[in-house]
């Protein structure tokens, strides 16, 4: 039986990451469709394509050079069509401090940017094959996804 691809977008401002994101999607062994976000000024813009694209899940950057990704996070948890969406934040940013606050936020999930590639496209088929139904709501003690 053939899979319907998962339908993944990726709100990120820095077009390095955007291409290894991509790439490791290319190779990942889970069938899937990627949309990228790249904007981070028109926010409300930004949230009906996604309310529109309907993402079987996302996953967002939360260092911007012109808003905080928490605040990108915070319009996706008011939404009526995407607050079920799982949210996993891909973030550079390995500090407590954004953890915490992405936590707080509603984010599901927390997975810092590995700087191997064959480690990053495991880690998003590992993020990809996840019964999100265990991260409703989200559980500190499982919140952070450590590299393989």
């Amino acid at each position: 039986m053939k899979r319907n691809p998962l339908k993944i977008s990726l709100i990120e401002d820095d077009d390095d990451d955007i291409f290894l994101f991509s790439m490791a999607l290319e190779n990942s062994s889970i069938p899937n469709q990627l949309t990228v976000v790249k904007d981070g000024i028109e926010i409300e813009k930004n949230i009906k394509l996604l309310e529109t694209t309907a993402p079987d899940i996302i996953f967002l950057d939360l260092l911007w050079r012109y808003i905080d990704g928490v605040e990108y996070l915070n319009k996706i948890r008011n939404s009526q069509l995407l607050k079920d969406t799982p949210c996993v934040i891909f973030s550079g940013a390995k500090e407590d401090l954004y953890i915490e606050k992405a936590f707080s936020a509603g984010a599901n999930l927390y997975l810092v940017k590995p700087r191997d590639f064959a480690v990053l496209t495991q880690t998003l088929d590992k993020a990809l094959s996840l019964d999100w139904k265990e991260y409703f709501p989200p559980k500190y003690e499982s919140f952070i996804l450590s590299e393989i």
